[in-house]
């Protein structure tokens, strides 16, 4: 049937304390690196980027699809069809727009690196510094020098499909420390991402109060990873940048929810106007799923793992289960 319309208020309360959940997960996953001396062992990334793709593909069919297939008038399908085709533009536009903006960046920081040898002139830091980003970009994880001093290096490394660098300060000063631009468009990105899953949270809110919590739980592992990658993308930049800007994807996230609340709330009445939402999300949770979380787990040439392979069928069963947990028993 047609969900009731509630209080403007209750909406809004239920909406931030659902998203609360996966905001926490992702703030813990942007904080994660800034604190961290080591990024995290990469397989056991993988493992949970699969499992957390087998959630998300499990929420959309058990919350998103159903009601998708009950709407059959003509509006519905109107509605469907033109809110789908706007996930699909939306979010492959901005894989694009990722995509340019990462081999600008990759391009800029190189130009700088060259430009500060060449100025310089020292052979013999020239022949390190190369030593170091030679090692860096070939993803080797040789400590180097052991002296008191910390040695400046110059780290890179991909996770979810985002490259990042980190640049420590040698206390001698023998190396140079090497700031990458800011990743604008990756942040907006992100920010954007952010506040779409929310959006998802509070149109699944008005379905149903155990619709939302699932939602909000299947998209915990998500969004920690959205949070990690951004985080890490960010470690170059001075802690005044790096951490605002990873406590803003929370905010923005639980923002989001709100304002997908308290629309769905309103759009209660327009079962057509609700459906297409919901297609909306739909397609923007199949890219994340498909071209994110899958993609980027296995983008860097490594062989198929079973037991990570296994983890997305496993991240689906989870969910059913869940689902089954928070739905409860039938009435008799």
């Amino acid at each position: 049937g047609t969900p009731a319309v509630l209080p403007p208020v209750e909406i809004m309360v239920q909406s931030i304390q659902l998203a609360a959940i996966p905001a926490a997960t992702m703030l813990v996953g942007g904080l994660y690196p800034l604190v961290s001396s080591s990024p995290p062992d990469k397989r056991l990334s993988f493992a949970l980027q699969h499992f957390a793709g087998g959630m998300l593909l499990a929420a959309i069919a058990q919350e998103l699809v159903p009601p998708l297939s009950a709407a059959d008038h003509l509006y519905d399908v109107i509605s469907i069809t033109i809110g789908f085709t706007l996930g699909v533009v939306l979010m492959i536009g901005l894989g694009f727009v990722v995509s340019e903006n990462e081999n600008d960046s990759d391009s800029g920081t190189k130009e700088t690196m060259l430009s500060e040898n060449v100025e310089h002139g020292h052979s013999h830091c020239e022949s390190d510094s190369g030593s170091r980003a030679r090692e860096s970009s070939d993803g080797d994880s040789d400590s180097g020098s052991r002296n008191s001093g910390r040695s400046s290096q110059l780290i890179k490394m991909s996770l979810a499909g985002s490259s990042f660098r980190i640049s420590e300060k040698n206390t001698k000063g023998s190396a140079r420390v090497i700031v990458p631009s800011f990743p604008i468009a990756f942040a907006a990105a992100v920010y954007i991402d952010s506040g779409m899953d929310g959006l998802l949270i509070g149109l699944a809110l008005v379905t149903g109060k155990s619709a939302g919590l699932f939602m909000a739980v299947a998209l915990c592992v998500e969004m920690g990873f959205l949070g990690l990658t951004f985080s890490t993308a960010v470690l170059g930049q001075p802690l005044s940048r790096s951490v605002p800007a990873a406590l803003v994807g929370p905010v923005v996230m639980m923002a989001g929810a709100t304002v997908g609340g308290l629309v769905a709330n309103t759009l209660a009445a327009n079962p057509s106007a609700l459906v297409g939402c919901t297609s909306f999300g739909v397609a923007a949770l199949l890219y994340m799923v498909c071209e994110e979380l899958l993609v980027s787990a296995h983008e860097s040439g490594e062989h198929h793992i079973w037991w990570i392979d296994l983890q997305v069928y496993v991240g689906f069963m989870f969910s059913l289960l869940m689902e089954k947990f928070l739905a409860g028993p039938e009435p008799a």
